[in-house]
């Protein structure tokens, strides 16, 4: 997906943003690579797109170390590493309470750049009003899905307690458009509405409908993802449609409207 040099130089060239199936790859990798060192007590505490760098297989590898700093006594100080916009506010002072979640923040920031082509607000900009728009709400429903967004805002919270604490939290976080996608898949919904006689109903059935049926049994799907193509259904009975949760995970679900002739 990327041709060998950090990622900071591949924002820098490339005009377009990458499908959630690739940024999701990245994740893994880079991700697999933050977990083995917080595993050694070790945290990098400068991740950013420059100390990212892609190999020629297109695996991602964390490069730059000069920051790294055993995460052993979490009452020690440590020095002050600072790279704005990546680094969270525990960054900004010697004694703030750093750990895994320090180095998910940094990580959040290289996430939010790929899916938003923005960088991340610096962090003490965000104390008093967060002037940081959420991933959720400018990043590419059509691209990304909701889950994934959310998961990078949730590493981007600059209170270090509401952040995940590990990079496991954030991989779950990250893998949940996918899983919500297998429960939805096949699923049948049935929706209740006034009818006559023959069948018409006294209305129709609509996507906002549909959202409301989901949203019960526990699914928050956007009416915009609940594909259509004969439009709002306007008689009893089963009809198969589609949910576009992003562009690479379209499940199929059946509506079945029963009519209420009372």
């Amino acid at each position: 997906w990327m041709s060998r040099g950090s990622v900071f130089s591949i924002l820098k060239t490339l005009k377009f943003r990458f499908h959630e199936n690739v940024v999701r790859k990245f994740s893994r990798g880079a991700l697999k690579g933050l977990a083995y060192l917080h595993q050694q007590n070790v945290l990098h505490r400068d991740i950013k797109p420059p100390n990212i760098f892609i190999r020629d297989d297109g695996s991602p590898v964390l490069i730059d170390f000069g920051s790294a700093r055993m995460n052993v006594d979490p009452n020690k100080d440590l020095t002050s590493i600072v790279s704005p916009g990546f680094a969270p506010l525990e960054q900004y002072h010697a004694n703030g309470k750093q750990g895994p979640w320090t180095d998910i923040y940094s990580f959040g920031g290289v996430l939010y750049w790929l899916v938003t082509g923005k960088k991340p607000v610096e962090a003490v900009g965000r104390i008093r009003e967060d002037s940081q728009p959420p991933a959720a709400e400018i990043g590419d429903a059509k691209m990304y899905g909701a889950e994934f967004l959310k998961a990078i805002d949730w590493a981007l919270k600059p209170n270090e307690q509401d952040r995940p604490q590990t990079v496991s939290a954030l991989r779950e976080a990250l893998a949940q458009a996918q899983e919500r996608g297998a429960k939805l898949d096949g699923l049948m919904i049935q929706i209740t509405q006034k009818a006559g006689v023959d069948g018409k109903l006294f209305g129709s059935v609509t996507n906002i409908d549909i959202a409301e049926a989901l949203k019960a049994q526990g699914f928050d799907v956007p009416r915009a993802a609940i594909r259509m193509p004969l439009g709002p259904i306007k008689q009893i009975g089963d009809q198969a449609l589609s949910i576009a949760l992003h562009s690479d995970v379209v499940v199929s679900i059946t509506v079945s409207v029963l009519g209420d002739t009372a």
